[in-house]
Formats: C-alpha cells, sequence, structure tokens
C-alpha cells in the first residue's frame, strides 16, 4: 500500500498546455493578470526575466519550460495569461501560468508523495486524483536547482526574502 503525504489540504490549482497543477496554498501570496516581462541577459532558461511588484523585482519562472510543456520554444506572455505570486523558503517569485483555476479542498489522505510514483529528484512534491482528472503538485523548493538560485543571486534578480517578503 503507498504511504500518503501530509499537507495542507488547499491547494491553488493552474492549467498549462491544458495539463493541471496544484501548489499549496500557504506558498500562494496571490493571483495576477500576468503583465509586461523585463528580460534580463543571462538567466537560466526558466527564467523568462523578472516583474516589479509593489516596487520588488521577482524573477517570472515559467513553468512551462520547467515541466517542459509545448514545444520547448519560448512564448510570449499572453494577456490572458496569470502570475502566481508564491514564495520558497528562499525568495519570492512570480509563476508564469496559462489559467488559474481554483482553490481545491484536498483531503491530506489523498496524496500520494512524488517518490512513491517517480524519482522524486525535480519539482514535483505529489499526485491527487480528484473527481475531474489528476493534478501534479508542485514543489517551489525545488523549482530551481542550485546552479540557477546561484545564477539569480548573481544577476541580481534574486526576489530574496522569500515568506519574509510582505
Amino acid at each position: 500500500m503507498l504511504s500518503r503525504m501530509s499537507l495542507t489540504s488547499q491547494l491553488v490549482v493552474f492549467s498549462l498546455d491544458g495539463s493541471r497543477y496544484g501548489l499549496p496554498l500557504a506558498n500562494v501570496e496571490r493571483v495576477v493578470r500576468a503583465a509586461e516581462v523585463t528580460p534580463i541577459p543571462e538567466l537560466p532558461e526558466v527564467v523568462v526575466g523578472a516583474v516589479d511588484v509593489a516596487g520588488a523585482m521577482r524573477p517570472v519562472i515559467s513553468l512551462r519550460q520547467k515541466f517542459r510543456r509545448g514545444n520547448g520554444e519560448m512564448r510570449r506572455v499572453l494577456i490572458t495569461d496569470h502570475f502566481i505570486l508564491a514564495h520558497s523558503s528562499r525568495r519570492a517569485l512570480a509563476l508564469l501560468v496559462d489559467d488559474v483555476e481554483q482553490v481545491a479542498d484536498v483531503p491530506a489522505e489523498m496524496i500520494l508523495k512524488a517518490d512513491e510514483l517517480i524519482d522524486g529528484k525535480g519539482a514535483v512534491q505529489g499526485f491527487v486524483k480528484l473527481e475531474d482528472g489528476l493534478i501534479v503538485i508542485c514543489d517551489l523548493e525545488k523549482c530551481l536547482t542550485p546552479d540557477q538560485e546561484l545564477a539569480l543571486d548573481q544577476a541580481g534578480a534574486g526576489g530574496g526574502g522569500g515568506a519574509h517578503d510582505p
């Protein structure tokens, strides 16, 4: 029998190219319509640039790139896209997603840990099967590799402070 994760039971559910993903509500500050992203040279390919949020620059992470959705080509930010303003323990981030669907209440016992199905080394924290389909739960702590974190810090696009940002 597979063991279950004990996580928050609330997930912000969002979509990328028709697939559904979730992020623990505890990591999410708010959801806003996507705005113009300022490109910053020499950043990791999952970082499409930075955006000004209340006077602070936040790196914009393309979860499409991270999860290799679409054709692999970087696409322009669309007016229908959204940013999930979120934080890991190390930095504040703006996650570029297609759409945000809902906050789902999920019983903790329904969530499977990632390492029960995959190697658990990536940015996937777990999975949950709901009546309307499978949701892949993202792990913001592993969204960026140590090298990507260092590149952001060196570029001054760190969005540092994590959960301590206002």
